[in-house]
């Protein structure tokens, strides 16, 4: 069911209609039936999937692009940037970003 989160997610399904094409599909290939309420997908199920899979990916991504620090030491620089098709001097914040090696 993990691919199944993906893609509803991804294509904007709502809870209740994924849990009706997920019970419908189970019941076209003969792995439950109407009358077994047991293993019928509600859409409560669902909801707790599709949650349980965006925490996963969340902290995959935080995991793999961790931000050490950002550092802001008050010092101005002087850069040239175009302005109205001409070359200006503009004041910009000296902004340092640290992150550990390896």
């Amino acid at each position: 069911m993990c691919l199944w989160k993906i893609i509803q997610d991804r294509y904007g399904v709502s809870d209740k209609a994924g849990a009706a094409i997920a019970s419908a599909v189970l019941e076209d290939y003969r792995i439950i039936n109407i009358d077994d309420n047991q293993n019928i997908i509600d859409r409560y199920k669902v909801r707790r999937a599709r949650d349980n899979e965006r925490k996963k990916l969340q902290k995959v991504q935080t995991e793999s692009h961790s931000l050490r620090g950002l550092y802001f030491d008050g010092h101005k620089d002087i850069t040239l940037s175009i302005l109205d098709n001409r070359t200006q001097p503009v004041v910009e914040e000296h902004v340092v970003l640290i992150d550990e090696p390896g």
